[in-house]
């Protein structure tokens, strides 16, 4: 047990070393290597018109639109 944390002690302090110089972090034969790294997946981007805070609805349930967002999308009939 102690040869096993002390092994573990030393791994960690090598990768710590290797931090501080600037260099990859070393592959040890008793660990797997790391997963490889995937690029960033680029955002998607949700339309203004899906996103339910555009809409709100009435006292009798109608949804519409509002106000601020029929200026934004050049709409300038309302039923307010």
């Amino acid at each position: 047990m102690f040869d096993k944390l002390e092994w573990q002690l030393i791994k960690e302090n090598v990768r710590r070393l290797c931090a501080l110089l600037g260099r990859d972090d070393p592959e040890f034969h008793d660990e797997d290597p790391p997963p490889p790294k995937r690029p960033p997946q680029p955002r998607r981007l949700r339309s203004m018109v899906r996103d339910p805070s555009v809409y709100s609805r009435d006292k009798s349930g109608t949804l519409e639109m509002r106000p601020k967002f029929e200026k934004k999308f050049g709409l300038t009939t309302s039923t307010h």
